[in-house]
């Protein structure tokens, strides 16, 4: 948000480099406090800790603008429960884990993910089949030993195991347990819908011009009402200039959050955090970066705009004293004249 107006009598905030840098330090903070934010996998029913191969999951890179109001509800009203976390996804005890990395958007936007991951899992099983064979059924272990992975695995006490896709990757749980929670699926929040905005160009358009003009719309309001109550600005050239400024800005950077949807990185963002049953988006990637984009594109056209009023008001000035000279010129001329006219009629 900007006050633009004369030179040399009003600062917009972003004039110092300190309210510069410390916009972009509050966006990085957010942005890594959500990266180093990860939930500690529970021991898995009858296998101790040191049977879990795989760390926290790590990547909870997708946005939830894909997500509904009903299903925003549902997740604020989970995320107070204990057996819940704070983003509304229940805390499954997780025998194997398949975190999303940077580059996993097709696994992570996937409708069909089972056999893949069934492939994924089957490597380190036969890598540690020792360990693997007091915990899943020897004949999971065979068919991964034959190429099978059509199925998923069974343990050694001949309970069904359940691919749990979340905020943050897949996790494999009992499916006594994955059946009994209420919960909202990462498939449905971020591989159904989310495979469906990103193959539709109109609909992740509609997304993105919905998000970012209500931005805009609120950046003009802020910006007017400065200017209107702080400033007392009457001219209806700087509002014009200020409402221009923060629509180009808008647009390259919902601009630039559709290219970073489009890439092959995985930028979406993560699941809203519930504070006190409120939904707080902590972004993403895709977010940020356009965040980032608009202030960037804000500051600039702010400061050629002050730089063309700039020249403006030296070019009035200028104008202003070339006139004040002429007239001058002219008052001594006339003076002169007129005292030359007296001083003849005194010799005459």
């Amino acid at each position: 948000m900007r006050i633009i107006s004369a030179p040399g009598k009003r600062r917009r905030i972003f004039d110092s480099r300190f309210g510069r840098a410390l916009c972009l330090l509050l966006g990085l903070f957010f942005f890594l406090g959500e990266e180093l934010r990860a939930d500690v996998p529970a021991e898995a029913r009858g296998i101790k800790a040191d049977d879990l191969l795989t760390p926290p999951l790590t990547f909870p890179f997708r946005r939830w603008d894909f997500l509904g109001g009903k299903s925003v509800k549902k997740l604020a009203g989970w995320a107070k429960d204990p057996g819940y976390d704070a983003f509304g996804f229940p805390k499954f005890k997780s025998i194997w884990e398949r975190p999303l990395g940077l580059f996993d958007k097709k696994l992570a936007t996937a409708s069909k993910y089972g056999p893949r991951l069934n492939k994924e899992f089957a490597q380190d099983v036969l890598k540690n089949p020792k360990r693997w064979g007091k915990i899943l059924s020897e004949d999971t272990i065979r068919r991964y030993r034959m190429g099978d992975y059509s199925k998923n695995p069974v343990t050694k006490w001949g309970e069904l195991l359940e691919w749990h896709h979340d905020r943050a990757g897949y996790r494999l749980v009992l499916e006594s347990e994955h059946e009994a929670a209420r919960h909202i699926g990462g498939n449905k929040l971020y591989g159904v819908k989310a495979e469906k905005v990103l193959k539709n160009n109109k609909l992740a358009s509609g997304i993105l011009a919905k998000r970012w003009g209500s931005f805009v719309l609120f950046d003009i309001s802020v910006s007017s009402a400065r200017l209107f109550f702080l400033e007392h600005e009457r001219r209806l050239t700087p509002y014009a200039a200020e409402a221009g400024i923060s629509v180009f800005s808008g647009g390259v950077a919902a601009a630039t959050e559709f290219a970073l949807w489009k890439s092959p990185l995985l930028t979406f963002g993560t699941a809203p955090l519930y504070v006190g049953g409120v939904p707080i988006s902590l972004g993403g990637p895709a977010a940020w970066v356009s965040l980032g984009v608009y202030m960037a594109a804000n500051i600039a056209l702010s400061s050629l705009w002050d730089e063309y009023q700039r020249r403006e008001a030296a070019r009035v000035e200028r104008l202003c004293r070339d006139a004040e000279f002429e007239v001058r010129r002219g008052l001594s001329e006339e003076a002169v004249r007129g005292n030359t006219e007296r001083l003849r009629s005194v010799f005459d």
